[in-house]
């Protein structure tokens, strides 16, 4: 799925008003998050600064932090989550 690119397409599903569609799209990037070339993609695209708006979601914040965790592997990651309001917010 990396090698598709997956990132610039979910990266249009979030947000949505849809939230059991959100939860699905967050679950999917959990799992690719596994992945260090899928964590070195996100750091590339908003998708990293969508991500920490979700924490903001009540029903959405464990997700979001599960994910954020492994996307912390990378350090390029690491170093664009300085520039969001990630820190604060957690």
């Amino acid at each position: 799925m990396v090698q598709h690119k997956v990132v610039d397409k979910l990266n249009k599903f979030l947000p949505n008003p849809n939230s059991n569609l959100v939860n699905i799209v967050l679950r999917l990037m959990l799992n690719l998050s596994f992945d260090i070339d899928f964590c070195d993609q996100v750091s590339d695209t908003p998708l990293l600064k969508k991500i920490v708006e979700m924490l903001k979601i009540g029903q959405m914040r464990s997700v979001g932090i599960s994910i954020l965790y492994q996307l912390s592997k990378s350090e390029k990651v690491r170093a664009a989550l300085t520039f969001t309001e990630c820190l604060p917010m957690v």
